[in-house]
Order: C-alpha cells, then structure tokens, then sequence
C-alpha cells in the first residue's frame, strides 16, 4: 500500500471520529477505543510502520461503525422517549376533556396505541413505540372542550310604571280599583303602597277616596319586578304574580 494511500485512510478515519460523535459519546467504550486505536495508527504511520498503521486505521474504522451504531440507538431511543411522553401528556389532557365519553372511539384507540408503544419500548423496538406514540397523538389530535350551554335568562315581565286616572262613570277609578288592575299589583287590597307613593299629586293628600282624572300616579315596585313606561289601554300587559 503506497504511502499517500494509507495516509487517506487514517485521515479519514480520523474525520469519522471528529465529526460524527458528540459530548454523550465521550464515555462509550467503543468511541474511546476507536480514538485509541487510530492515535496509535496515526504513531505508527509517522514511524514508517504502513501496514501496522494500516491494520491500526481499519481495527478503528470498526470500532467507529459500532460506536456510531450505539449513536443512532441512542438518538432513536431519546425519539421515541420524547414520543411516548407527548402521547403520556395527549392522552391526560383528552381524559380531562371526558374523551372517554364525548369521543369514545377515538379514546380507546388512542389508549390501546398507547399501550403498544409502551410495549414496544420496553422491548426496545423505539421505531415501532415511535409509531405508536405518532397514532396516539393524531387519534386525539380533534378532541375538543365541550360546548357550554348557554345560560337562559328567563326574560322579565316588564309592567306599566305610570298610571293616569281615567273617568268610568260606571266603575270610577280609585286606589283599590287601581291596585286591583292586573298589570298593576293584581290584588286590590296592595291599594296602601300606591296611595303612599302619590299623596303628593292627589289634592287631599289625607282623603285616599279622592282622586281625579287626568292626575298621573306612579306605581311603585311591589316585589322587584319591573315597571316601566305609561299605561297604554292599547297595548297587553303580563298580569301580575303569574
């Protein structure tokens, strides 16, 4: 073997080794035996020995095979690690969604990947759990949170807030009549609170029996509800308490 040649092959062996290995590969027997071995082919290559520096070059390109080997495993393992760890934390997040219920094809395929992938990683198959983990992760990849419900509000009666005395002549108003009217309390015997609420507007404010056309009373809120606006004869009011 010429010189030159030789000189290529314990070059390249020496490029394998640089490039090919990182800081996790320091304390791998084969890296460290590899870069021993082409040290010393590298020694004897100066010494003029060629052929036990060539012997020396390809005993370490051997032992550089099995160390990138290791490597690759190595890389493969930390994958598929980092994969069945995504499905760990997929799998947690959709049972908190009540996957198991709203989504129960998808849940059960993605917990039976799951399993296989742990299978397969104990068995050191980190392709195959890689695999898996991959199916579990897009089984669950359209679980979503339930829909809330919108809150119905029930809507609020709305009652006449405004009342003007009109003249009957066959039923004249009064405060218990008034208090009697459906939209207004439904019940003429509430007539106290009305007549409270607008002695100031009738003319004798100690004669409740006293009132008169035209004159506008207000009706205050009995137990909450609403009241709004003026009495309209025209228009149709909820009755009151229903």
């Amino acid at each position: 073997m010429s010189r030159k040649i030789l000189w290529v092959v314990i070059a390249l062996t020496a490029l394998v080794l640089t490039q090919t290995f990182g800081q996790a590969l320091k304390d791998n027997p084969d890296y460290k035996k590899a870069l021993e071995l082409q040290a010393q082919a590298d020694r004897a290559y100066q010494a003029g020995d060629y052929e036990q520096a060539y012997r020396l070059a390809e005993e370490a390109k051997q032992y550089s095979a099995r160390a990138e080997q290791y490597s690759s495993t190595l890389a493969t393992r930390y994958r598929a690690s980092n994969w069945l760890s995504l499905a760990r934390q997929k799998l947690t997040e959709a049972e908190g969604l009540d996957a198991k219920t709203r989504y129960p094809e998808e849940h059960k395929a993605a917990v039976d990947n799951y399993a296989q992938a742990q299978v397969a990683f104990r068995g050191q198959k980190w392709e195959e759990s890689i695999e898996f983990s991959k199916n579990v992760v897009a089984w669950l990849a359209n679980i979503v949170p339930a829909t809330e419900e919108p809150v119905t509000v029930a809507e609020q009666p709305v009652y006449p807030k405004y009342y003007v005395v009109r003249l009957i002549l066959d039923d004249r108003d009064c405060f218990n009549k008034i208090a009697g009217y459906s939209w207004v309390y439904n019940d003429r015997t509430q007539w106290r609170g009305l007549y409270d609420a607008n002695k100031n507007v009738i003319r004798d404010a100690n004669n409740p029996h006293l009132i008169h056309p035209g004159q506008v009373f207000t009706i205050p809120s009995l137990s909450g509800e609403i009241r709004e606006g003026t009495y309209d004869p025209n228009e149709r009011y909820p009755t009151f308490g229903e």
